[in-house]
C-alpha cells in the first residue's frame, strides 16, 4: 500500500462531470478518468495528449433474449 508522497502519491483533480486520479510518480504513474458522459470522457482524451487505453467498448448490437 502507498502511505506517504515519497512512495507513491495518489492526487485527485476535478472539473464539472470530470474526475482525475493520478496515481505514482514520472515513468511510474497512471492517469484514470472518469466523465459523466461519454462526451465529458472524449473531451479529457482529446485535451490530454497521449494513448488512452479505454475501459470501454463501443455497443455491439444484440440478438433478442430467448425469454
Amino acid at each position: 500500500m502507498w502511505t506517504g508522497k515519497e512512495e507513491s502519491p495518489v492526487c485527485w483533480f476535478s472539473a464539472p462531470g470530470k474526475l482525475l486520479r493520478l496515481d505514482g510518480l514520472s515513468d511510474h504513474s497512471w492517469l484514470h478518468v472518469r466523465g459523466s458522459t461519454f462526451a465529458d470522457l472524449e473531451s479529457l482524451c482529446a485535451a490530454l495528449p497521449g494513448h488512452w487505453v479505454r475501459g470501454y467498448s463501443e455497443p455491439l448490437e444484440a440478438d433478442e433474449l430467448p425469454f
